[in-house]
């Protein structure tokens, strides 16, 4: 569908069609539901337990449930893989770079382009943009992608006097899956953001519904577009259609993020089995340390009025069992009643080596789904290919979502620049024309310590040509490769004005000794 076609009604059928049926149960994992402001929820209402349960209709359910949860036992490797993927990717602050469109990589920097620089870096620290990008990365883990979106303060929606003052007024929202995504029309390609509201107004029909989509016009600039629903009793002053353009240099408003699944279907599975395991592991345990004793045919104990006492249950516990009394022939011939032998006997201890197997298989799934085998490799029974291999794959996995996340915080740059750019007429200290700028950011990939056999791995293939410096360094753990690079630039530069001037002094010396030996034998004739 074109923009046009995308009417407030389609847009929220858009959005709740881009839902997937496992969303909630992904999001409850993650702590991203919406009903649990931020804490992670493997219980999940008894779904996360994976054993035996009692039916539903079962009156004794309710009970047993509450007794489960009291044992429930989370091992969350799910939170502990995805705070990997965010320490290696966004643990130290990216690298924002500002330079003129074209330039080469070792050309000096120019003022104007410092200062952009530095206002850009100012506003993504002060938007704690590093903690949002941490929380994409969540939701690109956990959902497969979500939604960014740029939003404009009211104080400089009619114009700042600076561009410092216009990018303090602009923010980046995070917009999850199920309420916004960027559409793409199957004919033209041709891209909109969409964005499905619902929000409460003071107005007779009390919940008021509207899209916000943005999109290129045709004469290239971004359109913003507010469209309520037909026949919505708007708020006074509200118009049921608000459209403005900007010129963002081709960019839009709303920006996809879009990833590998890591909490796939398989890895919410083998999280269940592994907790469930452990539950049961724990129930076993707590039998095994406190066994209950058995007392078979012997009376349980009365209460003041001779009614029998009904025993706790549980570990540590006393139970009675009294078997049926059987009416029998004594051997003088009369009937008496007899009951069976008095025994007791403790519970024994069940060998729970089969659930201890069963969890590990469930953690190196988890492990190798997320790309982190090394980790549960890292005890020291793998070969050491095997590690170097599984640890590689962990390199990848988080340069190729680094990748993702450069590419979505470049967009942020570049377009909150030339949207403050626009604000503020397009003048003031700091001011670098937006289409003639090329604004990146760079995480620092910090996957962790590197083994020496694959940093000779990774030396042999920066040597061959095989990896970029600036890889290479990463791979190798340096934390801000570009200044790194630069600083090796100097020391060559340096190395170099000192080996000319070693080897002017030499030629000078030479020639010294040329003329006293010439000198010498004009004296000898």
């Amino acid at each position: 569908m074109l923009p046009n076609e995308i009417t407030a009604l389609k847009a929220h059928q858009l959005a709740r069609n881009n839902a997937p049926d496992w969303l909630d149960e992904a999001r409850h994992f993650v702590g991203t539901h919406e009903d649990l402001d931020g804490d992670v929820d493997h219980w999940q209402g008894g779904d996360g337990f994976k054993g035996p349960k009692p039916s539903k209709t079962d009156r004794a359910r309710d009970a047993y449930m509450e007794a489960l949860e009291e044992v429930f036992v989370v091992e969350d490797l799910i939170s502990e893989v995805i705070q990997r993927r965010k320490s290696a990717i966004l643990g130290q602050p990216p690298e924002i770079n500002v330079m003129p469109a074209g330039a080469e990589e070792d050309e000096e920097e120019p003022d104007e382009a410092k200062a952009a620089e530095r206002l850009l870096r100012d506003w993504w620290d002060e938007e704690k943009l590093t903690d949002r990008w941490q929380e994409v990365l969540t939701r690109v883990s956990s959902e497969q992608e979500t939604l960014l979106r740029l939003v404009v303060a009211d104080d400089v929606r009619d114009g700042a006097d600076s561009i410092e003052e216009a990018l303090a007024g602009i923010r980046v929202e995070l917009i999850p899956r199920d309420q916004g995504l960027v559409h793409e029309d199957l004919r033209t390609k041709k891209k909109t953001g969409v964005i499905a509201f619902q929000r409460t107004e003071e107005s007779s029909t009390g919940e008021v519904d509207y899209t916000e989509k943005t999109y290129l016009t045709d004469d290239g600039e971004t359109a913003l577009r507010i469209e309520h629903e037909e026949g919505s009793d708007l708020p006074e002053g509200v118009q049921q259609v608000q459209e403005e353009t900007f010129d963002l240099q081709g960019n839009l408003l709303h920006y996809e993020v879009e990833g590998e699944l890591l909490v796939s279907e398989s890895v919410r599975s083998n999280q269940k089995t592994l907790n469930t395991t452990r539950t049961m592991i724990n129930i076993t345990g707590q039998r095994a340390g406190f066994p209950e004793l058995h007392l078979v045919n012997i009376d349980p104990p009365e209460d003041e009025h001779g009614n029998k006492v009904d025993p706790e249950r549980g570990p540590g516990k006393i139970q009675y069992h009294v078997s049926v009394p059987k009416k029998a022939q004594s051997p003088t011939g009369q009937t008496e009643e007899r009951t069976g032998t008095a025994d007791v006997f403790e519970t024994t201890p069940v060998d729970n080596e089969s659930l201890r197997e069963d969890a590990n298989l469930a953690r190196r799934s988890i492990y190798r789904s997320a790309q982190q085998l090394h980790v549960f490799l890292g005890d020291g029974t793998a070969s050491g290919v095997s590690r170097v291999q599984a640890r590689h794959d962990h390199v990848s996995d988080v340069e190729n979502l680094a990748e993702k996340l450069d590419r979505a915080g470049s967009w942020a740059l570049e377009t909150a620049y030339a949207l403050a750019a626009e604000l503020a007429g397009g003048s003031g200290e700091g001011f670098m024309d937006p289409a003639e700028a090329a604004m990146e950011l760079h995480a620092n990939v910090d996957p962790g310590p590197v083994p020496p056999e694959e940093k000779s791995e990774i030396r042999k293939a920066q040597g061959n040509g095989f990896l970029s410096l600036r890889t290479a360094l990463l791979r190798y753990g340096i934390d801000h490769p570009r200044e790194e690079i630069e600083r090796l630039r100097q020391e060559q530069e340096e190395e170099l004005v000192m080996r000319q001037e070693a080897q002017g002094q030499f030629a000078e010396s030479v020639m010294q000794r040329r003329r006293e030996i010439e000198g010498q034998a004009e004296q000898d004739q």
